[in-house]
């Protein structure tokens, strides 16, 4: 298999290369910058000494719009003709067969015919707005062509027109025209402006591919290597007006407004379109039309690359992740094994608990930690018992406890707080009472001090459910650890993220060991052997399958504990995240006129941000949603809302405790946005400037 190696790997061209669909058939290098920095010409050879590939294409390089190239001619110059040599030369002494460079149309001449021949470089004066780059090209073009002429090396040049699309920079002053009018029309509708200012007189001409395009031809050109021109333009044949630009983005985004010209900026070259003769000699053309690309690249742009689209959740993960599944592949062991007792111990041992049971979800957890209370000698649940639930979490909250026949008796929540009423629990609770599910909402902890204080010296169970509250801390004291057992999920949009995941943590060793064997069939296999359930012989043979109780297999896969295991060193840094995410959220809907946040209790987690329209506020809910949704701001109900609205109720042996005024409210005027384990300070941002949030 040949050995690629893309220079500029982490830009817009390298990127879209590195991840085309024929990428798949070669082993590709893709360095970031840590790893070689091209102005070290050392580091450059020393790289391709150790790694050996047998081509190259050189992407890299240091790019940016008008603005950018006027302001730094010197660093565009000097910057980018040490990258070429740097690598060019090396690959010429290390052997390497091919070498591919991606040049730029900028190297063509000021007052050049179009459309722009191969022959035309430097026969002419360059355009003086970006003379300092394209001479940089011209260098590193020459030097591959006198490589191919002199030492037969196939050292060849694609000079592609304007590019555009996923990965671009949409920095309004900084980037190249067609993504830079993308932000600045996107900005110019969210803000309602009524008019969008144009550089020049919008008559100058261009040509724009989308770099998807691009990347189709360099796998095209390099299964055809040796008839492809030592120099080859790579283009659409078609240019159009910059006014026409505008007014075709404009069109995708729905921006209504006017254009005005300011004529005493800077327009660049009358015009720039390649000649694709050549190219079409070549065998290849691009695919992508105008308005094709436009949609793209726009979609894209929503996805946050300038954080205007606000999503519910992003990826934890990084390589740390990728080489832990890389690893448990390569040991040829799928199922749940040392690295799940390792990640297992770990967390018993970050949460404060003496012991932790990985199981397959959040769900799974809530399921064997219920079952658990039916067989243990003491603590014991039967049929029939009451347990207090509160009105508002999620459905596998409920889910286990009408599976195990418990009457559930539903309490309202605090609009606040968003976990108990107080004084509604302090009432709910009976003779009959055996125990109560507390619910961690949206990273929220309880009062546990007063929840004790209700409780007193009865009887009754605290299981925890703390799904949605990974980190969370009550006076110090982790949340999940208050109850006679805690739950946690593992989730992607949770705290950490193990694909799927759940754990359970309890200080109890009877339950220890029965959770672990309701997760594994109820067979003793996976049970130490003096355990609290049933005492393992020395014969391995029968213990293999005996099975002690009505269990489940809700084990998680050995990827999921490697992944743990390392999700955990970050989750600290997670946590910082949110909780200064918070900070920011504060500032802007505390005192909002119209919404009520969520009241933290000691330190929260922060799972999420929910809003809940206030009872004297003119505002619908609806409206606020569309609203939202057409900012690109992903939303949700808070958790299920009241679930005693759902029909799955007619199932359920309940009961409801008074009224649940504030569930109601909350269910018909609430509503959650994400938080994530990274800055989204532009994010909140955007919230704000939508619902008119900030002081």
């Amino acid at each position: 298999m040949n050995k690629i190696l893309i220079t500029g790997s982490t830009g817009m061209v390298g990127r879209n290369i590195v991840e085309y669909k024929e990428a798949q058939f070669y082993e590709i290098l893709a360095p970031k910058r840590e790893e070689l920095n091209l102005l070290d010409k050392t580091q450059v050879l020393a790289y391709l000494k150790r790694h050996k590939p047998n081509i190259i294409v050189h992407c890299a390089g240091l790019v940016g719009g008008i603005s950018a190239n006027i302001a730094n001619p010197v660093e565009f110059l000097s910057q980018n003709v040490s990258m070429g040599l740097n690598i060019i030369m090396a690959a010429l002494e290390c052997g390497v067969e091919k070498f591919l460079n991606i040049a730029s149309s900028c190297m063509y001449p000021k007052e050049g015919k179009n459309p722009l021949s191969e022959d035309l470089i430097l026969n002419g004066g360059l355009e003086p707005t970006n003379e300092g780059y394209a001479l940089a090209k011209i260098v590193s073009t020459k030097l591959c062509e006198y490589i191919l002429d002199s030492k037969n090396k196939l050292y060849k040049t694609a000079i592609p027109c304007n590019l555009y699309g996923k990965y671009d920079k949409f920095e309004i002053n900084k980037a190249h025209m067609l993504p830079a009018v993308i932000a600045k029309i996107h900005s110019a509708k969210k803000s309602g402006a009524k008019e969008v200012e144009i550089w020049g007189s919008g008559k100058a001409r261009r040509e724009f591919m989308y770099v998807e395009d691009l990347a189709d031809f360099v796998y095209y050109a390099l299964k055809n290597f040796e008839r492809m021109p030592k120099v080859l333009n790579v283009g659409r044949g078609e240019d159009f007006s910059i006014t026409e630009y505008y007014e075709a983005i404009a069109e995708v985004i729905g921006y209504k407004g006017d254009f005005v010209y300011n004529t005493q900026k800077p327009e660049g070259m009358a015009q720039k379109l390649v000649d694709i003769t050549h190219l079409k000699e070549f065998g290849w053309s691009s695919n992508t039309s105008l308005k094709e690309g436009i949609e793209k690249t726009y979609k894209y742009f929503l996805k946050g690359v300038t954080m205007q689209y606000y999503s519910l959740a992003s990826s934890t993960w990084d390589y740390k992740e990728l080489q832990a599944i890389e690893e448990v592949i390569k040991s040829d062991i799928f199922t749940m094994g040392t690295r799940v007792a390792e990640f297992e111990k770990n967390f018993a041992a970050y949460v404060g608990a003496k012991y932790a049971v990985m199981t397959s979800s959040g769900s799974t957890a809530n399921l064997i930690a219920t079952a658990a209370l039916f067989y243990t000698s003491k603590h014991k649940l039967q049929r029939g018992d009451e347990v207090i639930v509160p009105a508002v979490s999620w459905a596998t909250t409920y889910y286990p406890l009408y599976q195990y026949g418990l009457k559930l008796k539903f309490v309202d929540i605090d609009l606040e707080t968003l976990n108990y009423d107080l004084e509604a629990l302090s009432g709910a609770i009976s003779e009959k009472t055996k125990m109560i599910m507390v619910v961690n909402l949206l990273g929220n902890p309880n009062d546990f001090d007063k929840i004790q204080e209700i409780i007193g010296n009865k009887d009754i169970l605290l299981l925890e459910d703390n799904c949605e509250s990974m980190g969370a801390e009550y006076k110090g004291k982790q949340a999940g650890t208050f109850g006679i057992m805690g739950t946690f999920s593992t989730f992607f949009s949770h705290h950490m993220a193990t694909m799927e995941g759940g754990l359970v943590v309890t200080d109890d060793e009877e339950l220890y060991h029965i959770l672990l064997c309701l997760r594994a069939h109820g067979w003793t296999r996976n049970l130490p052997k003096d355990n609290k359930i049933a005492p393992k012989s020395e014969d391995s043979f029968s213990e293999s399958f005996r099975f002690v109780l009505p269990g489940y297999n809700v084990r998680p896969v050995e990827m999921s504990g490697a992944i743990g295991i390392e999700q955990l060193k970050k989750l600290p840094n997670f946590l910082k995240h949110r909780r200064e995410n918070a900070k920011i959220f504060k500032q802007y809907f505390q005192n909002h006129p119209d919404f009520m946040i969520q009241k933290e209790i000691s330190s929260s987690s922060w799972f999420g941000f929910s809003l809940i329209i206030r009872k004297n506020s003119t505002l619908n809910r609806q409206e606020v949603i569309q609203k939202l949704q057409a900012n690109n701001i992903e939303c949700r109900p808070i958790v299920t809302g009241d679930f005693t609205q759902n029909e799955v109720m007619r199932f359920f042996d309940y009961e409801v405790f008074g009224i649940l005024k504030n569930a109601q409210h909350l269910h018909k005027n609430g509503f959650f946005v994400g938080n994530h384990q990274v800055d989204i300070k532009d994010s909140i941002l955007l919230l704000a400037e939508v619902l008119g949030g900030g002081d």
